[in-house]
């Protein structure tokens, strides 16, 4: 738990240096491409511009589908729900 909660913090705190950088991030779950439910190569590409043309700041592709915000409290990060 105590990796976990330092990988957290470590991708918080880059994710942080990203934005104040102007540099908006989607990230995309290896999971979202392995299991039963994963995701095609054509849908990813269509998730990530629609996440593109929203103009949110943050975006995740996992194997739930698309999620996006410009708040870094709602983002999926390290497997955890801030």
């Amino acid at each position: 738990m105590k990796k976990l909660r330092s990988n957290v913090n470590r991708d918080v705190r880059t994710y942080s240096e990203l934005q104040n950088s102007g540099i908006r991030i989607l990230v995309i779950w290896e999971c979202s491409f392995k299991k039963q439910t994963r995701i095609t190569l054509p849908l990813s590409v269509s998730l990530a511009i629609t996440w593109l043309e929203s103009g949110k700041q943050f975006g995740t592709i996992s194997e739930s589908g698309l999620s996006y915000s410009d708040s870094l409290d709602d983002i999926h990060i390290s497997g955890i729900l801030r």
